[in-house]
């Protein structure tokens, strides 16, 4: 149902839908490619899946996973049983998940691979990240930035992640209208980057081995991803590289858990960074465990007719697939339609709070130059600026 255009010299690349689209379908629901909770949340969250820690759980308690060297990765217990030296033998409820329906069963290998990418990068970031003063890394201290670039690193320079490599590289860096100021901070913090963390350190160089060859609480680098460290644990992404990396963030990343409460963290993801910016959009980000979506998703996920039977069904066991998908869900973005959609049209996003700024296309103007550097010519903004 989409598909990525060209959209002419003034709008760039775009999502197109291929299909008639109905209001409140959902048309896609995705992973992250890559994630990073704020300072505040990352000691309290799920490193995959964001979900909350229970205050009542020790350091360790509950199965929950929380890196015993830092204070800044946990996985819940969902995410940390699907490592492969905790997986259960035999798998039902992988087993269950692959027989609702294919979609289900590609949502639980990318999730999968999400967790055992992420377990695998984190005893070499965390390494580097134990490098830096105390004072940097003491409560109160914005380090989202900071362990975005230790994770890229970990994941493209030293696990092999070359899928999220490609999957930022196809994001537009926007390099001709991005302010100095802005272009400037990303090459100095690039370069800083790399100063500090390119010369291998016998501390990085401990952690980093002792990890692979014993593996961190349970779980190998080598079992936790199919392809493994290289032999040196120095920073190994370009300067220039990471620069360019740093400017798609700026005008790409999107806030989650995507609904109205308390934004916790920030990603990336290649389809979903690819949708342009409306203030009359046909799209909104949701979070695909959220309760209130039950039909769309279940449709998403099963077909019209399952998803409809489910609906229906006085069956218990019927009744409590959503319920029993929840963990799997947990952490994802759906694509939701919020109106019919023709075929050949462009799909829009709102970058922006159209209940706080609906009304002014003046503060939505400004709020859009001095975030994203584009002037928004939608129908909605053209008819409030002929008007005021």
């Amino acid at each position: 149902m989409l598909e990525v255009r060209s959209l002419g010299k003034d709008r760039g690349r775009g999502l197109v839908a291929t299909a008639p689209i109905p209001a409140h379908s959902i048309l896609a629901i995705v992973l992250p490619d890559i994630s990073v909770l704020y300072s505040a949340f990352a000691g309290s969250r799920c490193a995959c899946c964001y979900a909350a820690k229970p205050p009542s759980e020790d350091a360790q308690g509950g199965g929950w996973f929380v890196c015993p060297t830092c204070d800044q990765f946990i996985l819940c217990p969902e995410c940390w049983a699907m490592l492969p030296a905790n997986e259960a033998t035999p798998k039902p409820k992988e087993d269950w998940i692959r027989s609702l329906s294919k979609p289900a069963g590609e949502l639980y290998d990318a999730k999968r691979r999400w967790v055992r990418v992420s377990m695998a990068a984190h005893p070499l970031s965390c390494a580097w990240y134990n490098e830096l003063p105390a004072a940097v890394r003491a409560p109160g201290q914005d380090t989202d930035l900071l362990r975005f670039c230790l994770s890229y690193g970990a994941r493209v320079g030293q696990v092999g992640d070359t899928a999220l490599a490609t999957s930022i590289a196809v994001l537009d860096p926007n390099t001709e209208t991005q302010s100095a100021s802005t272009a400037q901070f990303c090459n100095s913090f690039a370069h800083k980057i790399v100063r500090t963390f390119s010369s291998a350190s016998s501390h990085a160089a401990a952690v980093r081995s002792d990890a692979a060859e014993k593996g961190a609480e349970g779980s190998t680098l080598a079992s936790t991803t199919s392809s493994t460290p290289s032999s040196s644990s120095r920073y190994a992404v370009e300067a220039g590289h990471l620069r360019d990396v740093l400017l798609r963030v700026q005008c790409n990343s999107l806030g989650f858990p995507f609904t109205s409460e308390e934004t916790v963290g920030w990603s990336l993801q290649e389809t979903l960074c690819m949708v342009n910016h409306s203030c009359n959009p046909s799209l909104s980000i949701i979070c695909a465990e959220d309760s209130t979506e039950r039909e769309g998703i279940l449709t998403y996920m099963m077909g019209n007719e399952k998803a409809r039977e489910i609906q229906s069904s006085a069956d218990p066991s019927e009744e409590g697939i959503v319920e029993k998908l929840h963990p799997l869900l947990r952490g994802c973005m759906a694509l939701k339609a919020l109106r019919n959609i023709a075929m050949g049209e462009e799909l829009t996003l709102s970058y922006l709070d159209l209940e706080q700024l609906g009304d002014s296309v003046e503060e939505r103007s400004r709020e859009l130059s001095e975030r994203y550097r584009f002037l928004c010519v939608c129908s909605r903004c053209q008819q409030q600026r002929k008007t005021s």
